[in-house]
Formats: C-alpha cells, sequence, structure tokens
C-alpha cells in the first residue's frame, strides 16, 4: 500500500490487464459519467442514432456513493493519466482506512497487538494486494462493512444504537455488501431477545416477546436500512427512468432486468454460466478457500489454487480460531443504570 504512494508517480496508466483493469476501466468510466451534464446517471456508454437522439447503456444499480467520490478526485484533473492516478490514490485511502476502522474494531474483541497483527496479515494477503487500488467500489465496500462491523461492535458493547445506524447507512452508499452483515446480526439479535424474555408462560407473555422484538432496535435497524437502501436504489431507477424519456415500460429499465437476475427470477438459461458458483458446496469450498487467502500473507497463498484443500483447510480453521475467541472474550459493557439487576439483565 504504501508503495503505491510512495512509487505510484508512473502509474498512471491500466497495468493489470484481465480482471482488474476491465473493472478499473469500466468504473472510471462511469465516474466520469456522473456529472451534473448527464444528470448524474451512472453509465459506460452513449450513443447516437440517425434521428440525433442519445441512448444510454446504464450501469445505475450501484450506490452513487463511490462514484461520486471518485468523480471529485478526477475533476480537477483533465489528462486521462493524471485521472487514473488521482482514482488509484482514492482507493489506496479507501483501503488505508478499511485498515484503520478493522483494527478499531478488533482492538474492542481481542489484544490490541493480536489485532493489529491480524489486521497486517489481512492487509498482505493476496485478494487486499489485487483489489487495494482497483477503481471501482469494491474497495469502498470494503470499508463500508467494516464501518458498520464497527459500528455493530461499539453497540453491543455501549449501546450506541444512532451511531449504528449512521454509520449502516453511511456504509449502504459505498456498497450492497453491507446488507450480508446487517442481516444476520439482526436476525441473531432478535432471536436473543426471545431467548432471554423464554420461556413464555401465557399467550399474553408470548405476545409481549413478540412485541418487544419487533419494537427492538435490531427490528428497528432492519426497517431503517431497508428503508434507505430502497430509497437509494429507487432514485437511482427514477433517474435511468428519466434517462429514457419515459417512452419505455418500467420493467424494461436495465436496472429492473438485473434486479430480476439477482434475485434468480430469469429463466435458467441466464444461470448457465453460474452453475457451479450457485451450488452450495462448491460456493462454501470456494469461501473458505477465499479466507484462507485472506489469512496467509501473499508469498504464501499468492502461490496457491483457489481448489486448493489446504488453502480450504486453512480457511475453515480461521474461522473456528475466530470463533472461539470471540467467545472467550468479555464483552464490555457500561455501567448499568437499573435500580434492579433483573431490570438489568432484561
Amino acid at each position: 500500500m504504501t508503495a503505491v504512494f510512495v512509487f505510484g508517480h508512473d502509474r498512471g496508466h491500466f497495468y493489470r490487464p484481465g480482471h482488474h483493469d476491465w473493472l478499473s476501466s469500466h468504473g472510471l468510466a462511469l465516474a466520469a459519467n456522473f456529472s451534473p451534464d448527464h444528470a448524474f446517471l451512472m453509465f459506460e456508454r452513449r450513443t447516437l442514432d440517425p434521428e440525433m437522439d442519445y441512448g444510454y447503456v446504464p450501469k445505475n444499480g450501484f450506490p452513487p456513493g463511490a462514484f461520486a467520490l471518485t468523480a471529485l478526485a478526477i475533476a480537477p484533473f483533465d489528462g486521462l493519466s493524471s485521472q487514473i492516478l488521482a482514482a488509484r490514490m482514492l482507493m489506496v485511502l479507501f483501503f488505508a482506512a478499511a485498515a484503520v476502522v478493522a483494527w478499531l474494531s478488533l482492538r474492542r474483541l481481542f489484544d490490541p497487538w493480536a489485532a493489529l497483527a491480524a489486521v497486517l496479515l489481512s492487509c498482505s494477503s493476496w485478494y487486499a494486494l489485487y483489489y487495494s487500488d482497483m477503481i471501482f467500489n469494491d474497495v469502498p465496500s470494503l470499508f463500508g462493512v467494516l464501518l458498520a462491523f464497527h459500528g455493530i461492535v461499539v453497540f453491543v458493547q455501549e449501546g450506541r444504537f444512532r451511531q449504528l445506524v449512521v454509520k449502516s447507512c453511511a456504509a449502504l452508499l459505498l456498497g450492497w455488501q453491507v446488507y450480508a452483515l446487517l442481516l444476520p446480526f439482526i436476525v441473531f439479535g432478535a432471536v436473543d431477545v426471545l431467548r432471554r424474555r423464554a420461556p413464555w408462560g401465557s399467550l399474553r407473555e408470548a405476545g409481549r416477546a413478540a412485541a418487544a422484538v419487533l419494537c427492538g432496535r435490531h427490528v428497528t435497524l432492519g426497517v431503517v436500512t431497508l428503508l434507505f437502501g430502497m430509497l437509494v436504489l429507487g432514485l437511482n431507477f427514477a433517474n435511468e427512468y428519466r434517462a429514457f424519456g419515459g417512452e419505455v415500460l418500467w420493467t424494461e429499465v436495465p436496472t429492473f432486468h438485473r434486479m430480476l437476475w439477482r434475485f434468480g427470477l430469469k429463466p435458467e438459461a441466464a444461470y448457465v454460466a453460474y452453475t457451479d458458483r450457485l451450488a452450495w458446496w462448491p460456493y462454501l469450498q470456494q469461501q473458505a478457500a477465499s479466507i484462507g487467502g485472506m489469512s496467509l500473507p501473499f508469498p504464501v497463498a499468492g502461490r496457491a489454487s483457489q481448489s486448493s484443500v489446504w488453502l480450504m483447510a486453512v480457511g475453515a480453521g480461521a474461522c473456528v480460531a475466530s470463533l472461539i475467541a470471540v467467545r472467550r472474550r468479555p464483552v464490555r459493557r457500561e455501567p448499568c443504570c437499573c435500580r434492579s439487576a433483573t431490570a438489568c439483565r432484561g
């Protein structure tokens, strides 16, 4: 990461052929087009038909935060080389900020030196070094997920709910991946509320337990973040519909079809290329290998294949070790202001 800052003066170009540079050029195009001149529509190219009417190829389903910040970063520069360098430096800053937020969270759960070692190890992994300067919303999304995670840790330890809501909504402006973190937290938190109120001796007590869940902070967090995400996506969708002049059905807007695809509602032929990835066992194997790759420094994991059995074993072992370490670590809480121990436990 430091090397990119120090020696990045000659990196004003795309230098990693393949996935990295394809997405970088794609993301830079979306950011460059995200401007008042195009009513803040994210699109990869614009066409002109014989009747002199413009047409768009939009990619407007992403939250606009990362692309808006990238547009601000490249705005002072006219040359493409300078814009590429400025955008890459922004991604590296997001990566550095993600590492800092990760450490601030882990130091609350583990020994500070162990937390620092874990962060440095993760940031030196093959995945981190590959994505750290890729011009898209992947690294900003990583920062967003870790920001929301920090909000969760502070909420569990100190009960700061407003901070959690603000951090979660801010994170959603950078990427939808935050929902993958919020969903299990909300579900397990609601189940924990029910567990602490059991057993229910009567129907009335069961109703009170259900009301406590529905009116509790976990469900409130879920409702607020869901409505906020729907608002952001709705504005994107309306802007895309406007770009087509309102001359097409809303079901023909490209973002709508991408939503159907991601929810698995398209015909089976649309998923043929992803058959292996959508099966549970290959998916879990790939995730275990990815965690293993992020748990080892680049010289070790960078030479291994994702199908490597030992890399999967390292990933599974890292998950188990993390759960055991968190389970043994006492949770710090603010002093209870309740008058009775019974009320405090409730």
